[in-house]
């Protein structure tokens, strides 16, 4: 199966032109640094860590790489890199597939369209880096459909804000802070990664959030 990327309303397939399949070869996803925030105080020994200082880390933007290998006469290569990097550069602030990572997708913009021919010009591999936000985005949303009372609730992904679907006047409780909704609305309580108990006053509600992960 070919492998592709879907972004900016194109699908193209990506690998280099000589048919290497090393992965490195073809592409490169990078993981984002973690942002840190240390501090020196007088008459102390080292520092302070403050980076985790509201709950969570923060990150900077994630490096993808992608390789496109062209092949043909050196007219058509010519036309089919002035019409890919004219591509690429189009992906800006939007979603990013991989046809090999599914379920997930990434959201950047590209940043850099760099083409290698061969002598002959019949062929050509185009190198585009993209910066990404850090975390993968699930395709989908999660949802849950809430029992009255306690409610055991798995995030598989980072700290992540909930929303609430169709609920009848309710009022919901996670992590000791509660809030009333009615109707389809954003809340201001979140899911910790991992399992989170929810208590339902009323009902019935749905919950619905999208997951990201590292």
């Amino acid at each position: 199966m070919t492998a592709e990327i879907y972004a900016n309303g194109q699908r193209r397939a990506y690998g280099t032109r000589s048919g290497d399949d090393e992965c490195l070869s073809v592409k490169d996803i990078g993981l984002p640094e973690k942002q840190t925030v240390r501090a020196s105080v007088p008459y102390c020994n080292g520092s302070y860590d403050f980076s985790l200082l509201d709950g969570e880390a923060f990150y900077d933007d994630r490096p993808l790489t992608y390789t496109f290998g062209i092949v043909g006469s050196e007219a058509e290569v010519l036309a089919e890199v002035s019409g890919l990097a004219t591509w690429l550069y189009g992906i800006h602030d939007m979603d990013i597939h991989d046809s090999e990572i599914p379920y997930w997708h990434f959201h950047g913009s590209c940043d850099k369209v760099t083409a290698t021919y061969d002598e002959t010009g019949m062929s050509a591999d185009v190198k585009a880096t993209f910066s990404a936000y850090p975390y993968l985005i699930a395709n989908s949303a999660s949802t849950f459909e809430l029992s009255e009372g306690s409610n055991m609730v798995r995030n598989q992904g980072r700290r992540i804000r909930l929303m609430a679907m169709d609920a009848a006047p309710s009022k919901l409780t996670v992590a000791g802070r509660s809030q009333s909704v009615e109707g389809t609305a954003w809340l201001d309580l979140w899911l910790e990664p991992g399992g989170n108990e929810v208590v339902l006053e009323g009902g019935p509600c749905t919950l619905c959030w999208v997951e990201e992960r590292l």
